[in-house]
């Protein structure tokens, strides 16, 4: 799938799990806790970011399984490396020393570079879900919202046993 459709598909769940909490009035400050991730193979929590549209990238392509092996992706992965590496470096310098301002500017630029990286050209894999996580364990609370209808009931296992709920 394109970033593009991974995005959309995020935005989704997180719509759908804010009309689910919105649902259970009387666990708000419960549900408050529970966060969305999305599930391939590892884990990878969702965090929506001003900065891009909709994620942080950075925490996406940490779990390098989900995005599919292309140049794109070895790129984007190079030039995040890139600046890991500057910001260390920038971290280890005083703002008075010389080579602080040539090295945050090296840092500017590969932000830049960053922000002009087509995201749209990497290739998500189709093997993901956006699943529910709680902080916590009250089954009453938990299966009320697996039957709620804008849960994925396919996939979400209705028994006592389990916590999982799937979008």
């Amino acid at each position: 799938m394109t970033w593009k459709e991974f995005c959309e598909i995020a935005v989704d769940a997180n719509n759908r799990w804010t009309k689910i909490k919105n649902d259970f009035p009387e666990n708000k400050e419960v549900l408050e806790k529970s966060y969305l991730v999305i599930c391939h193979h590892e884990r990878i929590q969702l965090s929506l970011n001003r900065e891009y549209p909709y994620f942080d990238i950075a925490s996406i392509t940490n779990n390098r399984a989900i995005l599919m092996d292309t140049e794109i992706k070895n790129n984007l992965l190079i030039l995040l490396g890139k600046m890991k590496d500057i910001q260390k470096e920038l971290k280890s310098l005083k703002p008075m020393e010389n080579k602080y301002k040539q090295v945050n500017t090296a840092l500017f630029n590969l932000r830049a570079e960053l922000k002009l990286f087509n995201l749209n050209q990497l290739e998500i894999s189709d093997d993901i879900q956006v699943e529910v996580r709680f902080p916590w364990v009250n089954m009453n609370i938990i299966q009320k919202i697996k039957s709620h209808a804008l849960v994925d009931s396919r996939k979400t296992c209705m028994c006592m046993a389990c916590i999982r709920v799937v979008l």
